[in-house]
């Protein structure tokens, strides 16, 4: 086995590495739901100084009879929020172990993006989404948006991946997400750049 010490070199010389050290990630603001839950998480006012944005989301939702795990939604805006019914596209694909699914709406008011668990027993498990939304400055074309994420319970858990995308051409300044059922306290919602 090759001692760390004379593969840390060659790790600190890499290209990617050097991308990293020189700040191209770096944390915007975070959000955590506070007792009682809330039913939406917002980001206003969004930096307009990265190619990216990339959101670290783990939550649970406020329903507490079931097993399984309901649908999270994203809405983006500039200025304001976007809730026009046809400005939105999204799929995704899904699975259990067991079975696989798919789903999506190619003219929707929102985009789905992420399965939270259930508040039921293990009270205590929650669900993970990592999204990126492309060129969100860019004003010529429209907003793409990919993600992954899933849950595990004792006895259900899913993954699930997706895209969408935005089809307005503006920059994106505010993004909201919102659960029907609100999102359980100790959700946490990262918002970070990429340049």
């Amino acid at each position: 086995m090759t001692p760390i010490n004379t593969l840390l070199p060659g790790i600190l010389d890499s290209g990617i590495t050097g991308n990293l050290l020189v700040n191209n990630y770096l944390s915007i603001t975070t959000a955590t739901v506070t007792s009682g839950g809330q039913t939406t998480i917002t980001f206003n006012s969004i930096p307009q100084t990265y190619t990216n944005l990339e959101i670290r989301m783990i939550g649970q939702n406020q329903f507490s009879s079931g097993s399984a795990a309901g649908w999270s939604s994203m809405r983006v805006g500039n200025g304001s929020i976007d809730s026009t019914s046809g400005h939105y596209a999204w799929h995704n694909v899904y699975g259990d172990g067991t079975t696989v699914g798919a789903g999506g709406n190619g003219s929707d008011s929102s985009m789905g993006f992420a399965r939270f668990q259930f508040n039921a027993t293990p009270n205590s498990t929650f669900g993970s989404t990592v999204m990126t939304i492309l060129d969100y400055t860019n004003t010529t074309k429209a907003k793409t948006m990919k993600y992954i994420g899933g849950y595990s319970a004792i006895s259900s858990g899913q993954s699930l991946s997706g895209d969408g995308v935005w089809t307005q051409t503006s920059a994106i300044d505010t993004i909201t997400f919102f659960n029907g059922y609100g999102f359980q306290p100790y959700t946490q919602f990262a918002l970070y750049g990429v340049k």
